[in-house]
């Protein structure tokens, strides 16, 4: 063990906290939800609801082929996400 303090070794220590630990808090939540329901006092209820009308739909292919260029333009698929 050292009997002299060195400031530069206190120094670096410190900057290496801090950049882990605002690397870390960087990461918490990144899902962009509403946390507004665990600031309120009391009894507080939320409800969201959310709809989803996908269309997906295209072509299929006309024939079987290894390369983009053997593409020929099939059947029509309709809507596939229902």
């Amino acid at each position: 063990m050292r009997n002299t303090f060195h400031l530069k070794t206190l120094a670096v220590a410190i900057a290496a906290f801090s950049v882990a630990s605002v690397t870390n808090a960087a990461g918490l939540d990144r899902s962009g939800q509403d946390v507004t329901a665990f600031l309120q006092d009391g009894t507080y209820a939320e409800a969201v609801y959310t709809y989803i009308d996908a269309d997906v739909s295209g072509y299929d292919n006309g024939r079987v082929a290894t390369d983009d260029a053997g593409y020929v333009q099939g059947n029509k698929t309709g809507d596939i996400a229902e």
